[in-house]
């Protein structure tokens, strides 16, 4: 490498043109964008995630109120097109998996006084694979990465892991404590932008079909996007219930028994009222760690603008249909 080319591989590599070049696509997109969002991972330690988007529905708004909030966790990784990630489809009968597709952009109506209701057109179509492990390769070197002390994405992975916890405890608790009117419903996604390219094997391959290919593309079909399933450990099991242990305080606010109460004359599943949601949450409990913490959305950045798009309407298609329980 020339020194005039280390300039260029180091800044590249520092993943900050990624960055900014996402930044400026999410301010297009009509978000404020933070850089370098910071989150408490415990007492002591402060976490920082790349970048942290936010907007609110309508998108297109005149001097209409807010009736949602939309937030994007975002985490950048530039490790040069050399690199292929590589996954595993999730082999699962639909009925059976964990990978639930209408979990990769969260749903937070718990807190309010408005139902939402997200049909199947809110789930990815059925060509967004839906996965449940990967790995990083690169294609020149075969080198693999992401093995022992070297986690690769999953380092990433579980910097947006998390930063959702904290993220949910926070806007529950500001949109309870505010003014009845502004105690709106809010989506949130954490989204893994890379560089490098997104394949996924066909159900097909196996290992004499590998061992037979000269080419990736005979073992396995390129993506823009995907769905990633990644389960959680009891480290962070412990962190997640202790951040929404903040939460209880609501079932103490007159305002939060007012919404109770409203919700409760509405459903008929106790699993739907907010007071239930907290302790399944403090608790950990399976349903509901699954539903908030193990969705994840792996993006080749140069779809990262199609991707934005698409949460957009989707979120716009939900709201369209929310029911006031007032």
């Amino acid at each position: 490498m020339s020194d005039q080319a280390k300039w260029k591989h180091a800044l590249l590599s520092s993943g900050l043109p990624l960055e900014m070049e996402t930044a400026h696509q999410l301010v297009s997109a009509g978000f404020t964008v933070q850089s370098d969002f910071n989150y408490s991972q415990s007492s002591e330690e402060l976490t920082e995630l790349d970048l942290h988007a936010l907007s609110c529905t309508p998108f297109k708004k005149s001097n209409e109120p807010d009736t949602s909030r939309v937030e994007l966790l975002i985490a950048c990784r530039q490790t040069g097109r050399d690199r292929a990630w590589i996954f595993a489809n999730d082999p699962n009968a639909q009925n059976l998996s964990p990978v639930k597709p209408e979990y990769a952009i969260r749903v937070v109506d718990h807190f309010s006084p408005w139902v939402l209701k997200p049909d199947k057109s809110f789930c990815f179509d059925s060509k967004t694979p839906a996965c449940m492990k990967g790995i990083e390769i690169d294609i020149k070197t075969g080198q693999i990465f992401g093995q022992g002390a070297d986690k690769g994405f999953k380092s990433d992975i579980e910097t947006l892991r998390s930063a959702i916890p904290p993220l949910l405890a926070d806007n529950s608790i500001f949109y309870m404590s505010g003014q009845p009117e502004q105690n709106i419903p809010f989506f949130f996604c954490p989204i893994l932008l890379t560089d490098a390219n997104l394949f996924v094997m066909r159900d097909d391959s196996s290992v004499s079909n590998i061992e037979a290919a000269d080419h990736i593309h005979e073992a396995a079909d390129p993506t823009p996007f995907l769905i990633l399933h990644s389960d959680y450990d009891l480290k962070f099991k412990s962190f997640c219930t202790d951040e929404c242990a903040r939460m209880k305080v609501l079932q103490r606010s007159d305002k939060c028994q007012r919404v109770e109460q409203k919700r409760a004359r509405y459903f008929q599943r106790i699993t739907d009222l907010p007071f239930y949601v907290i302790d399944a949450l403090v608790e950990g409990l399976p349903d509901y760690m699954n539903r908030f913490f193990t969705h994840f959305i792996i993006c080749q950045h140069t779809w990262f603008p199609e991707l934005a798009d698409t949460i957009k309407k989707k979120v716009e298609s939900v709201i369209e249909n929310r029911i006031s329980i007032e």
